[in-house]
């Protein structure tokens, strides 16, 4: 097994937890740290930046989901930690519990103590937090005490004791409980997990130190009383009379004779196992939460022969906490949720409720519409609505059978990597009941994925890559694979070619252009292990583990060069959105860096997440972090530097001089580029995510295009034709192109760089209109045409074309990508409000109204979801509307004359 170690990790006792889960392999779980809750990463909150976040404290938006670590139940409520929330859940009803109240707190949620109208929160990195529970239904944070790290909390009178990892106990007076004021500490020797308290004696587990008992009779000055070593790992104490309760690891549970508090000395051990993390008394009965064993029931008539009673488990599943009220044991089964037992009878303990929350280790995710899909560990594929980013909410879930490791869109399918389990294949139609499409059996652990067209890569770990046919999902074919020389880790594609993180091999880069054929072309062996991959112009970007952001060049595939590199810690993904690359850095959260010169990146802000940030999403103004144990994580960006993802407007007066509106000062930038009788047109020629600007020329038949030096010209075109943009090679940049107007298409090579070179198409027969767009969501642009004698449109397809019904005479067609699935569809406008956008799921026009008579039809991405908006041109007017999700936003551009277009100019 590879643990990646970033920072200063304490490894944690859950590793071994997920190690024990039959069935699963030190191989399959190589992407796994650690999974306990308890222990610290690298969070500090002083060195959080926000250069390119929201100002400090608003970056955060929201969290869901995580591990289910923590329960403690008081009346008709039990109190349960999900990663860094607290949730309230009604269990009047056993057999149904409901939650009521959930608050998100700073940190992971580690362990709960409810005294009066208090829950007091053992809150990680953030030390203690203290929730005001008057109204169980609206949760909030009183006060909280930072700058420690909390592990246990056990409350006394007017004190909360904290085990605090590394820095032993800390003292906090409560007596504010809007104010806590820190007051003593005491240093163990271990690392202090939990804490409970009797008379005036702390009892400390202190992991490999064992049992620590202080003395806390003047809470300033808390004294050492008395100790024991354990032979295993003291995670947990519980005392009753003269004995404590040690939930000590694979040692089971160890009994403590505490009589003497000077020198406890061991009365028995009983071995449970599994591995003991949490313990309770109860009666005469302990119980002891025992990871992959589940609850282990002990009688302790006489704890110093301690009988075995009776036992319960959830298949797969860890059990890291238990409490007890009444007839009814309240058990944390991690990804399971919480379990409620009836312990009437001890010896066997019968289920008779379970609350399932969205639960797992949030390890890949992918943004789609409005909704997240999270690769969620053994729990499969979690869907979180995300309509509202501020307040996300669980959508739906489907169970794979193997662990979720990545995830990949692609129209009403998401394909899972799935470790041993291989691709699995769900549909999404209804995001709210995902089901099995299909699925292929692997021959190595699929740990990444991505999809082009009607294929899907996947990376089989120390199997290399697999191409797998998803023409039909629910019967993926595989057709070809590559056992690469390292670990493949994670896949990109763009364009001809399969980028694979390989590793501690590198970068390994596979010539796909025919996919059943993939051969591998070129290799750079990074100086870390290769766990993410992006793609974006001619330049890689691999997340390399510890050695941070390694950055080469691929302008020629066979020889990739190593242009720069940026340590960010432990670098386990990374995405490119405009000029910013976002890496999920591990125990260090979020970093983004500045690549407008890919040679020199910057850091651009970071922050650093409560878990361990395995893989990051962007979406607009939002940037979505797969936190491991804590689930799903959403940040903001700066409205300013956010709107560099969004499409804004622009004129053009066809004499040369365009007018782009700027949406950080609300005012248009005027620039000179073209002369008379030039026709505007618009691409990111160079790949770098913004729109440059170009021109064709009727009279030479040729365009002109904004470079970075001045200008390029391209010989292309004839007399009569219509110019088309497109990116036709699906490698990032767009190229020109042109139509006849009666079936023929030339598309420019950039190849060959010449008319002679281009790519000559026929399709399509007199008098029709071009459009072009993506239709199949691969990254390449298709043509198609509009017939206006038969009011529809012709796709090109893999396969041929595609016939779409779709308008009536005098209407515009419209080009985007209505629904955010990564693929365009076509529409028309009738110049007088009123819009007919095609929707692949129904195979019918959704009709919308916007506008009025007489203004003329612009799309674009105006709030940077990546989901196109519908606006309009007001020649009247001389302004433009633009829809947004309150409504309609009014732009002061334009005068006698000017085109209208849409694109990205900052």
């Amino acid at each position: 097994m590879q643990l990646k170690l970033s920072g200063s990790i304490y490894l944690g006792v859950a590793v071994i937890l997920m190690l024990m889960i039959p069935g699963i392999s030190a191989a399959e779980e190589l992407k796994i740290d650690f999974v306990s809750q308890y222990n610290e990463n690298t969070y500090d909150t002083n060195i959080i930046t926000n250069s390119l976040l929201t100002p400090e404290g608003e970056d955060f938006v929201a969290h869901r989901g995580g591990s289910v670590a923590t329960a403690v139940v008081n009346g008709n409520y039990s109190y349960v930690g999900q990663g860094q929330d607290m949730m309230i859940v009604d269990m009047t009803d056993t057999a149904n519990p409901v939650e009521v109240g959930r608050v998100t707190t700073p940190s992971l949620v580690n362990n709960i103590v409810i005294s009066g109208n208090y829950a007091y929160v053992a809150n990680g990195q953030n030390g203690l937090t203290i929730v005001n529970i008057t109204n169980p239904a609206a949760p909030t944070i009183s006060g909280t005490s930072g700058s420690i790290f909390g592990s246990g909390v056990a409350i006394s009178g007017n004190y909360a004791y904290l085990a605090s990892g590394v820095r032993g106990l800390v003292v906090v007076d409560i007596t504010n409980p809007e104010e806590p004021v820190r007051l003593g500490t005491y240093n163990t020797s271990g690392y202090a997990y939990k804490v409970d308290i009797r008379d005036n004696y702390a009892y400390v587990a202190d992991g490999s130190t064992g049992l620590v008992i202080i003395d806390i009779t003047n809470p300033n000055i808390p004294v050492l009383a008395g100790s024991l070593d354990t032979d295993g790992v003291a995670t947990d104490v519980a005392v009753s009379g003269n004995y404590a309760y040690v939930a000590d690891g694979t040692n089971g549970l160890a009994i403590i004779n505490v009589a003497n508090k000077a020198a406890p000395s061991l009365a028995t051990i009983y071995e449970t196992n599994g591995f003991a993390t949490y313990v309770t008394v109860s009666g005469n009965h302990t119980y002891i939460a025992d990871g992959i064993n589940g609850l282990v029931i002990v009688d302790i008539t006489n704890p110093e022969s301690p009988v075995p009673t009776g036992t319960h488990n959830i298949d797969a599943s860890n059990a890291y906490c238990v409490d007890v009220s009444g007839n009814y044991a309240y058990v944390a089964y991690g990804r399971s949720g919480l379990a409620v037992l009836d312990v009437t009878s001890p010896s066997s303990p019968n289920r008779v409720g379970l609350y399932s929350t969205t639960s797992g280790f949030a390890n890949g995710v992918a943004i789609s519409g409005n909704h997240a899909y999270v690769a969620n560990g053994f729990m499969g594929l979690m869907v979180v609505d995300i309509s509202n980013p501020a307040a996300p909410t669980s959508a739906g879930s489907y169970i794979t059978t193997g662990y979720g490791h990545d995830v990949a869109i692609s129209g009403n399918h998401a394909y899972v990597a799935d470790g041993r389990s291989g691709l699995v294949v769900v549909d999404i139609t209804d995001p709210t009941t995902p089901r099995l499409a299909g699925n292929l059996a692997t021959f190595g652990q699929a740990f990444g994925i991505a999809i082009s067209g009607n294929y899907a890569y996947v990376a089989l770990n120390s199997s290399g890559l697999v191409t797998v046919d998803i023409s039909n999902p629910a019967a993926p074919v595989a057709r070809n694979s590559y056992d690469t020389a390292g670990n493949a880790e994670d896949v990109a594609v763009e364009g001809n070619y399969a980028y694979i993180a390989d590793g501690d091999a590198g970068l390994v880069i596979m010539d796909v252009t025919n996919p059943i054929l993939a051969t591998p072309i070129g290799s750079y062996n990074t100086t870390g292990h290769a766990y993410g991959v992006a793609v974006e112009g001619n330049y890689v970007y691999v997340a390399d583990g510890g050695e941070g952001v390694v950055i080469l060049n691929v302008v020629n595939p066979a020889s990739p060069t190593l242009v720069g590199r940026y340590d960010t810690g432990f670098a386990q993904d990374v995405v490119i959105s405009g000029n910013h690359a976002f890496i999920a850095d591990d125990s260090s959260g979020l970093v983004i860096l500045d690549i407008t010169n890919p040679a020199t990146p910057t850091e651009a802000g970071r922050y650093n997440t409560p878990g361990f940030a395995y893989s990051v999403a962007v979406e607009g103004n939002y940037v979505y972090v797969a936190d491991f144990n804590n689930g799903l994580v959403t940040l903001r960006l700066y409205p300013d530097e956010a709107n560099e993802t969004n499409d804004t407007v622009g004129v053009y007066n066809n004499e040369g001089t365009w007018a782009l509106w700027n949406t950080n000062t609300n005012a248009a930038d005027v620039v000179g580029f073209g002369w008379a009788g030039t026709e505007p047109i618009v691409g990111d020629w160079d790949g770098d995510g913004v729109k440059e600007l170009g021109v064709y020329n009727t009279a030479g038949n040729n365009f002109l295009i904004q470079t970075d030096s001045g200008y390029e010209v391209l010989g292309l075109g004839w007399p009569g034709v219509t110019p088309v943009i497109g990116d036709w090679n699906g490698d990032g940049t767009d190229e020109v192109g042109v139509y006849d107007n009666a079936g023929t298409w030339a598309l420019w090579n950039t190849t060959s760089n010449s008319a002679d070179g281009a790519k000559i198409i026929g399709f399509g027969w007199a008098n029709t209109v071009p459009v072009v767009g993506d239709w199949n969501g691969d990254g390449a642009t298709e043509v198609g045409i509009y017939n206006t004698d038969g009011n529809n449109f012709l796709i090109q397809t893999d396969s041929g074309y595609e016939v779409i019904g779709l308008g009536w005479q005098g209407v515009s067609h419209v080009v985007g990508d209505w629904n955010g699935d990564g693929a365009e569809e076509v529409g028309v406008y009738n110049n007088e409000g009123t819009w007919a956008l095609w929707n692949t799921n129904t195979n019918s026009p959704d009709i919308a109204g916007f506008g009025w008579a007489g203004t003329e039809p612009i799309v674009g991405d105006w709030n940077g979801d990546n989901t196109i908006e519908l606006g309009i041109y007001n020649r009247l007017g001389h302004n433009f509307l633009i829809q947004t999700d309150s409504g309609y936003e009014v732009i002061g551009l334009g005068w006698e004359g000017v085109t209208p277009f849409a694109g990205k100019w900052n």
